[in-house]
């Protein structure tokens, strides 16, 4: 497979990184279809901006991408073109959808007059929001501790070596 990631695609300094050294936080994956669009996309040869990861240490956490990482990771690819963040700009993107989330909760409220359609989706909001959290704290506990990376803990992740 032809690398996916197009370092012409980023405005951030980009970089090859062996893929055994990309850690992925959220091991509970979502929006199955959209890494299945994502699988046949870069089947087709198209080119994706590279995932956004911050350094730590010897590896390279995901911020942003998860989905294309799961798509590409499933090709066999030693190493993969990633774009560079800092913690300023990790922060900056984790404060956005913060924002954009508390925007969109006022929304739905504000519109629970409006109506049954109304009050559907304002229970729609509210649920997907839990749902989010509920697979943030399960990727979470699954992921595994510092103390056992480069064991053979009982899971199926990727131990960081």
């Amino acid at each position: 497979m032809i690398q996916p990631f197009d370092s012409g695609l980023s405005d951030r300094p980009t970089r090859v990184v062996p893929v055994d050294r990309v850690v992925d936080l959220l091991r509970v994956p979502h929006a199955h279809d959209r890494i299945r669009m994502y699988r046949k996309a870069m089947e087709a040869g198209d080119r994706f901006p590279p995932i956004s990861v911050v350094r730590l240490g010897r590896v390279f956490v995901i911020a942003d991408g998860h989905k294309r990482f799961v798509a590409c990771s499933e090709h066999g690819l030693d190493e993969i073109v990633v774009e560079l963040w800092g913690i300023g700009t990790l922060s900056r993107d984790l404060l956005a959808q913060m924002w954009r989330q508390i925007c969109k909760g006022v929304t739905v409220i504000s519109r629970l007059h409006h109506g049954p359609k109304a009050r559907r989706r304002a229970c729609w909001y509210f649920l997907s929001f839990f749902y989010h959290w509920k697979r943030m704290f399960a990727s979470f506990r699954r992921s595994t501790p510092p103390s056992e990376a480069g064991t053979k803990a009982e899971t199926t992740d990727r131990s960081i070596s």
